[in-house]
């Protein structure tokens, strides 16, 4: 999640949850410092995830034990996803899910207006800030 913005970004999916999935869809190509933050789950902890962020020069981060407020965003996030889709419906295959957890990521930043932000969607909320940026320079 960006949390400038709290935007989602594309999914990387697996009902195995294994790290090389999580590598397949990890190569970024950005010029900001990216940090990845992560609860203490072995598979965030691995050597081969820590040598991944490492290559990328990407800042690694974990919540520290016993504190779920580090993760409070992506929670959220995650409470809204189940609550406004994934409880709601009765999928039929992992392509219909897949399809529903997209969708709904699609949704959730370019319509869902966040309170957070001021009652606008992350996409729009990033576009003033760039805008804002710009006429700054």
């Amino acid at each position: 999640m960006d949390r400038g913005g709290e935007n989602i970004p594309a999914p990387s999916k697996s009902k195995w949850g294994k790290i090389s999935i999580i590598f397949g869809e990890f190569y970024i190509d950005i010029n900001t410092q990216l940090t990845f933050h992560s609860d203490q789950g072995a598979q965030y902890s691995s050597k081969a995830l820590w040598k991944l962020l490492r290559m990328n020069k990407v800042v690694q981060s974990f919540s520290k034990s016993g504190s779920p407020y580090d993760n409070a965003v992506a929670e959220a996030f995650f409470a809204s996803m189940k609550k406004e889709e994934l409880y709601r419906t009765i999928y039929k295959s992992e392509r219909q899910f897949c399809e529903s957890v997209d969708s709904y990521i699609l949704f959730y930043n370019t319509e869902r207006p966040h309170s957070t932000l001021n009652y606008k969607t992350p996409d729009k909320f990033e576009q003033l800030y760039e805008e804002k940026k710009t006429s700054a320079i």
